[in-house]
């Protein structure tokens, strides 16, 4: 379990993920729950909000069986929102969430450069 300190800078690399990738929502979530997050997830539609869930599930069940390596991603994509979602170490997922204002490829970009960064904050004791 992360402490308040980690979820505070999660949600500030989170939200900085956002901004950088033009997109409506992050997530880092483990199979105990949400981690961080950025943006109005509450208000993204059911079906986006169910891919995303469907994708952390699958990414952590691929990522517990080594079939999944880190950098390599799955990808969603309902009516005009796409969602994008990459392991985290062994334990967690990284989500992004985005319309047609941003892209997969600048998407993958951030989140590339972003992972090393979320990794420290979620390792840290």
């Amino acid at each position: 379990m992360i402490n308040d300190s980690s979820t505070l800078m999660l949600d500030e690399q989170c939200e900085r993920l956002q901004r950088d990738s033009n997109a409506l929502g992050v997530m880092v979530s483990s199979e105990e729950g949400l981690l961080g997050h950025s943006g109005l997830l509450g208000r993204l539609p059911d079906g986006i909000v169910d891919a995303a869930a469907d994708l952390i599930a699958n990414v952590l069940a691929a990522s517990t069986r080594s079939e999944i390596q880190e950098g390599d991603d799955l990808v969603a994509q309902v009516d005009a929102l796409s969602a994008c979602a990459a392991p985290l170490g062994p334990k967690a997922a990284l989500v992004v969430i985005f319309d047609e204002h941003s892209s997969l490829a600048l998407v993958r970009l951030r989140m590339k450069r972003a992972r090393d960064s979320l990794l420290r904050s979620l390792t840290e004791p």
